[in-house]
């Protein structure tokens, strides 16, 4: 799902890349403000950022299409700051979507699944009870939730470029 540089208008780029700094540097400011209370909390979004890193590699095919997918990670994660880190790296190091589009793809697969599914979707429904089959339903609906927002996502920016087939 890594958005194309051909697919966004430099303002929409533009726009996204701003929006993408802006909660990068949020996200920031909270991990080192909650670092003084919990000091374990950034070696451990290391080791989970390399963890989904090295998941991402393992494509898988998508039956009755010619494509294929790998998991985002984002709702296992839940640290923006984290999938950020994994978008950049595969950005700049194995040219999965574009610098140029690199502020989309941070919102489309970091933002959507980190700062809406997970808060919305998947803490309210394990807040009370934390049964295993509460678990994994609200873990698969979050992570539809954050996939079916990014897509949105990407047709929204795509919309807001006036590119269209």
């Amino acid at each position: 799902m890594h958005m194309a540089d051909a697919l966004v208008s430099t303002p929409v780029a533009s726009g996204a890349g701003i929006a993408a700094i802006v909660l990068l540097g949020v996200a920031g400011y909270k991990v080192n403000k909650a670092k003084g209370v919990n000091s374990s909390i950034v070696p451990l979004m290391g080791v989970l950022g390399a963890f989904v890193f090295a998941a991402q590699m393992i494509n898988f095919t998508i039956p009755g299409t010619s494509s294929s997918g790998h998991i985002i990670g984002g709702v296992l994660l839940a640290a923006f700051l984290t999938i950020s880190s994994v978008l950049i790296i595969q950005c700049l190091i194995f040219a999965d979507g574009e610098l140029f589009a690199l502020g989309c793809n941070i919102i489309n697969m970091g933002a959507m699944s980190t700062l809406v599914a997970y808060p919305l979707i998947f803490r309210p429904l394990t807040r009370h009870r934390h049964s295993a089959t509460r678990l994994v339903f609200a873990s698969v609906l979050a992570c539809l939730v954050g996939i079916e927002a990014g897509a949105c996502g990407v047709t929204l920016e795509t919309e807001f470029s006036g590119k269209r087939n």
